[in-house]
C-alpha cells in the first residue's frame, strides 16, 4: 500500500472518530439536532405551538398558524409527538395583520389542553387546502413553566403624583424578551403595546399617560424570539393586570 493511501486511510479513520464522538456527545447531552431548513414554514404558512402560563388557569398550548392563504385553507390539524391527534386550529378565530405593500395575513389562534402525558419533541400541523393539497409543518416543544412577571412598579393600587417616565418589573428567570401592554382603565381599551424589549423596564412614550388617568398594565414574557427549533418562542407567560392612577 502506497504512503499516500496510508495517510488518507489514517485521516479518514481519525475524522470518523471525531464525527462519532460528536454524535455521542449530542445524544448524551440530549441536544436536538438542528434541521437544515426551518420546519415551521411551508408554502401554506407558518406554524407554532407555545406553552403558556396565564393567570387563573393551568398551563396550555397556544396553537398559532399565520398565512396569506387563509381563503384557501380547509382545516389545520395538530398532532402529538407520537402522531396522535391533539386537536384542530380554529379558522374562524384570528387576528388580521395588514402592512403597507403586503397582502392581508390572518393569524389563527386556538388554545389546547396540556395533559400529564404530553412529551417534549416535534409536534406537527397538517394543513389541508380546499383543492386537496396537504402541507406539514413542525415545531419542537419543551414542556415547562415560565413564571409570570412580579415586582411591578408602579405597584397595584398606587396613586402617583405625576405621570411615570418608566415602568419596571423583576427579571423573569428564563425570559429574554418582554412585551408591555397598557390599557386605559376608564375607556377599557389598550392604548399601547410595546415592541419586543430585552430588559425588564419600559421608557414610557411622551404624553401617553396623563394626570387624572387610570391605567392597567401587564407583561408578556418569552424565552426566545425566532428559533429554528422553537419557532417564535417556546415558553411564555402573562401576568395579571396591575392598576395605578395619576393625581390631577
Amino acid at each position: 500500500m502506497g504512503t499516500f493511501r496510508k495517510k488518507c486511510l489514517v485521516l479518514f479513520a481519525f475524522t470518523s472518530m471525531l464525527v462519532i464522538s460528536a454524535a455521542n456527545t449530542c445524544m448524551a447531552d440530549n441536544i436536538v439536532p438542528l434541521p437544515s431548513e426551518d420546519p415551521h414554514y411551508t408554502q401554506a404558512g407558518f406554524f407554532d405551538l407555545h406553552v403558556c402560563n396565564w393567570p387563573d388557569r393551568e398551563l396550555f398550548f397556544l396553537a398559532v398558524y399565520s398565512t396569506y392563504q387563509y381563503k384557501d385553507i380547509a382545516k389545520i390539524e395538530i398532532f402529538h409527538v407520537d402522531g396522535k391527534k391533539l386537536g384542530n386550529i380554529k379558522t374562524n378565530k384570528y387576528r388580521i395583520i395588514k402592512k403597507k405593500g403586503s397582502p392581508e395575513k390572518h393569524v389563527f389562534l386556538t388554545h389546547l389542553v396540556i395533559s400529564d402525558n404530553h412529551k417534549n419533541g416535534w409536534y406537527s400541523a397538517l394543513i389541508t387546502m380546499k383543492d386537496g393539497k396537504k402541507y406539514r409543518s413542525k415545531d419542537y416543544v419543551v414542556i415547562g413553566r415560565m413564571e409570570r412577571a412580579t415586582g411591578m412598579d408602579p405597584a397595584d393600587g398606587v396613586i402617583l403624583s405625576k405621570p411615570p417616565k418608566k415602568l419596571s418589573w423583576n427579571d423573569v428567570k428564563g425570559a429574554d424578551h418582554y412585551i408591555v401592554y397598557i390599557k386605559d382603565g376608564w375607556e377599557k381599551k389598550t392604548i399601547f403595546t410595546s415592541r419586543l424589549i430585552d430588559k425588564p423596564e419600559l421608557s414610557v412614550p411622551g404624553k401617553l399617560l396623563e394626570p387624572g388617568g387610570y391605567y392597567t398594565w401587564r407583561i408578556h414574557a418569552r424565552d426566545v424570539n425566532g428559533d429554528v427549533l422553537f419557532g417564535d418562542f417556546n415558553l411564555g407567560s402573562l401576568n395579571a393586570a396591575t392598576e395605578f392612577g395619576i393625581a390631577d
